[in-house]
């Protein structure tokens, strides 16, 4: 019997607040024990240390906590998805365009559209600013991109889990990715191991394999921090034999 992992199981399986936490902070003190006659030069020899520190933390919050939510490049995104039984047996994927137009910061203008062929090429489009300044997670919206913005009212659920799995890698530092480590979640029963990396449209991403409580093995995703994007991801049956999903990035132009 296939496997299909519901929006209503991830949730209860993750909570409905952001569930991976890696701390990351980066810093450092140092003490200066030299006093007398020497204290104004070793004040001001502090005072640019301390000016240096501060510079280097100010530098350590711009570049960290880069997250799925940020975004980071323009240029017009094309993926595909569906049942690969079903588009080995003829059918046409589904496709996704993420067109990011422009940048504000990590605010995203952009025009997304999703034609899904299974049901005679319907396609649906929406404007929409895309920003990691959101709410969190919850039961009711779990995919929110935008305030306002839920991107499941866009794409069909096993799309949105492929590819913007917010209330499951929503925390994740993407610059602290690398192949060997486990992620361990603060709040849930999923872990995340890195496993390799692999390339689709040009984009390097780090593959990451999803396990339910170490044991049953649920999908993948591959995660692009150059771009703070999923660029594709499988999800498999119980006994890991056949992938019942898959979604892929197949064409970006920057």
């Amino acid at each position: 019997m296939t496997k299909q992992i519901g929006r209503r199981r991830w949730l209860a399986l993750c909570g409905t607040s952001s569930v991976l936490g890696l701390a990351g902070c980066l810093g450092g003190s140092s003490d200066d024990t030299e006093t007398g006659g020497d204290s104004e030069e070793a004040t001001n020899g502090d005072d640019e240390q301390e000016g240096d520190a501060a510079d280097s933390n100010a530098d350590t919050e711009t570049t960290s906590g880069l997250t799925i939510g940020h975004n980071t490049q323009t240029g017009r995104y094309v993926f595909e998805g569906g049942i690969p039984s079903a588009m080995e047996a003829g059918n046409d994927p589904d496709e996704f365009i993420w067109d990011v137009t422009s940048l504000d910061g990590y605010d995203a203008t952009v025009e997304a559209t999703f034609i899904e062929y299974s049901v005679l090429g319907d396609t649906e489009t929406m404007s929409l600013t895309a920003s990691p300044d959101v709410p969190e997670p919850s039961m009711t919206n779990p995919s929110q991109i935008g305030e306002g913005y839920d991107i499941s009212e866009l794409l069909p659920t096993r799309m949105v889990e492929r590819w913007f799995p917010n209330y499951l890698l929503g925390e994740v530092d993407l610059e602290t990715l690398a192949v060997g480590t486990e992620l361990d979640p603060e709040v849930s029963s999923i872990t995340f191991d890195v496993v390799g990396t692999e390339t689709y449209a040009g984009i390097e991403g780090y593959v990451l394999e999803s396990w339910l409580l170490n044991e049953e093995y649920l999908g993948n995703y591959c995660v692009s921090p150059e771009h703070a994007m999923v660029i594709a991801g499988e999800e498999y049956d119980d006994d890991r034999d056949e992938v019942t999903y898959r979604l892929e990035l197949v064409s970006y132009e920057g």
